[in-house]
């Protein structure tokens, strides 16, 4: 907490510096500010909410462009998700990251360029978008020409701190992803690796078809790499290898602290899955607890699985258990990712088997 508010104390003062500096210079008129700081920080509040939209909007038009297709769509707590064919609002708890735009990268192969500008895409919408607003101050007074620069700083800003190449949250900065991407740093292949993996599983190769090798034990964990381990333990669970799935929710339990915020429910899920079929009921329960409210909206065929699982070998609810399977055999066609769609309709199909 103590370096939560040192960095945002030091942001604060960067950005009221910034801010200070532009009215200097476009020769603003502030005298009225001090009469009505409450609207003068609706005007910050509002404006970052906007300044974050225009951010995650901005690889979303790139990503379109580029072919990708929507995932998830996060403003903060503000959570739109694609499920079942069907987009879904829902308030989710965040961590490491301020929203978020997740996509899915077209099956065939496309310009490294184009999957540069979905990664650079929010910051750019940030640039250009800051800019035109400040430059709309100067045709404009008073209040209206104080929110375009409160807006039009917010956005350079929040552009400039997205481009540094650092990592928050165990969550790379767009500007990591990016430099690494022009660079042509090791971070930037494993990355497109990632991103091939995605297409070919989310256009119907199952898991255990994948060309991954077995992720070496010695091996540092990285935002990569956990997708990489993520998928191998589907692998694993697709060959029924469960040697191998058991090495894989290991290794996934051991380096839970540097999985990133957006991937964490998954491996909850997955380890709640395998403490099931295991008997390992503790551990179980405390998977469920941890994937908490998105597992328990969760409609989509591998949430459903993971629920008719629990309620089969933990609550002992065959009942619940056989409804569940039945709605997750339902959806099947929907699941985005296709690959992986076939694995969870035959697990699916396992359990009605015991449950029959």
């Amino acid at each position: 907490m103590k370096k939560f508010n040192t960095v945002f104390i030091v942001i604060s003062i960067i950005l009221g510096v910034i801010f200070g500096v532009v009215l200097v210079m476009l020769d603003i008129d502030t005298s009225y500010m001090t009469e009505n700081l409450l609207g003068v920080g609706v005007f910050l509040i509002v404006s970052i909410f906007l300044v974050i939209n225009i951010h995650e909007f901005g690889h979303y038009v790139f990503g379109k462009i580029g072919g990708y297709k929507l995932v998830s769509f996060r403003i903060g707590p503000l959570c739109f998700t694609m499920e079942n064919d069907k987009m879904k609002f829902m308030f989710l708890k965040t961590q490491g990251y301020g929203g978020l735009c997740a996509m899915i990268p077209p099956k065939e192969q496309i310009k490294q360029s184009k999957h540069t500008l979905y990664y650079a895409g929010g910051v750019l919408f940030n640039f250009i978008i800051g800019i035109i607003s400040i430059l709309s101050s100067v045709y404009t007074n008073g209040y209206v020409s104080l929110f375009f620069i409160t807006f039009g700083v917010i956005s350079i800003f929040v552009g400039g701190i997205n481009l540094l190449p650092i990592m928050s949250g165990n969550n790379p900065s767009d500007g990591m992803i990016v430099w690494s991407i022009l660079l042509k740093k090791p971070f930037a292949n494993n990355l497109l690796k990632m991103n091939q993996v995605s297409a070919e599983l989310a256009h119907g190769v199952r898991p255990k078809e994948l060309n991954i090798s077995k992720y070496d034990l010695n091996k540092e964990v990285d935002f990569t790499s956990t997708y990489i381990l993520i998928w191998s333990y589907m692998k694993a669970l697709d060959h029924k290898n469960y040697q191998e799935v058991d090495y894989y929710i290991e290794l996934l339990e051991k380096n839970i602290d540097k999985i990133s915020a957006v991937v964490l429910p998954v491996v909850y899920y997955e380890i709640c899955f395998n403490s099931c079929i295991k008997g390992n009921i503790e551990k179980a329960k405390q998977n469920y607890v941890n994937a908490g409210k998105i597992l328990e909206k969760d409609q989509d065929l591998n949430g459903l699985r993971i629920k008719s699982y629990y309620e089969y070998y933990i609550n002992k609810n065959s009942l619940k258990a056989l409804e569940y399977a039945n709605k997750a055999l339902e959806v099947v066609d929907k699941f985005p990712i296709k690959g992986q769609a076939i694995m969870e309709k035959e697990l699916v199909k396992e359990l009605l088997d015991k449950i029959s």
